[in-house]
């Protein structure tokens, strides 16, 4: 697992970690979240991106999918919740 709080960070240890869920806010110092996927998605061609976003609406949420997230989720986000999703996510990827 890695975190990181700046998205030109997370692009640099993104190439290094192989990750296989990536969880992304819209929101970013930076890069936004969505700029963040697009350059990751080459990058990472079998990961499963999830977005969070504290302030959803409909065209955030198309775009987070359209450009290849698996979910766009509305902050707060129950930590039990998202461990349960990523859990859910690694299984089905073990599968």
């Amino acid at each position: 697992m890695a975190v990181f709080s700046q998205a030109e960070k997370a692009l640099a240890g993104f190439e290094e970690e192989g990750l296989g869920v990536v969880l992304l806010d819209v929101m970013m110092p930076g890069m936004n979240g969505q700029q963040v996927l697009e350059a990751l998605r080459g990058r990472l061609p079998r990961a499963t991106f999830v977005m969070m976003t504290g302030y959803p609406d409909s065209q955030t949420a198309t775009n987070c999918l359209d450009g290849g997230a698996m979910l766009c989720l509305r902050k707060p986000i129950r930590l039990a919740s998202l461990r349960d999703l990523v859990a859910g996510i690694a299984r089905e990827r073990a599968a």
